[in-house]
């Protein structure tokens, strides 16, 4: 499984309350220690996660409601503007740069 997978299910958990760990990561995903704690680090540092780690629980949760993944909305965003490509075709206006660039 990819890192974007094993971050994806991690933030699943987390937002689900699970108070998952790096244990967790290592034994769902057959993934090294070093891995999964990378890939923890990675969510909090690169995508900028509010993560915190609950002692008592042993595993992490958010600091802040509504954290989302930059990628989550991928799919919505790209269906998105290939409908603005179709409409822009539909009115005329394909050879417009700005057009031009939602093909790039």
């Amino acid at each position: 499984m990819s890192k974007t997978e094993r971050i994806y299910e991690f933030h699943r958990r987390v937002c689900g309350g699970l108070f998952p760990n790096a244990r967790d990561i290592v034994e769902q995903f057959e993934v090294s220690s070093a891995t999964a704690h990378r890939d923890i680090d990675y969510l909090r540092d690169r995508l900028l996660a509010p993560l915190a780690f609950d002692r008592k629980r042993n595993g992490y949760y958010y600091e802040e409601d509504g954290f989302r993944l930059p990628f989550e909305e991928t799919p919505r965003i790209v269906f998105f503007l290939a409908m603005l490509e179709k409409m822009a075709e539909e009115a005329g206006l394909a050879g417009l740069p700005e057009v031009e660039r939602l093909r790039n």
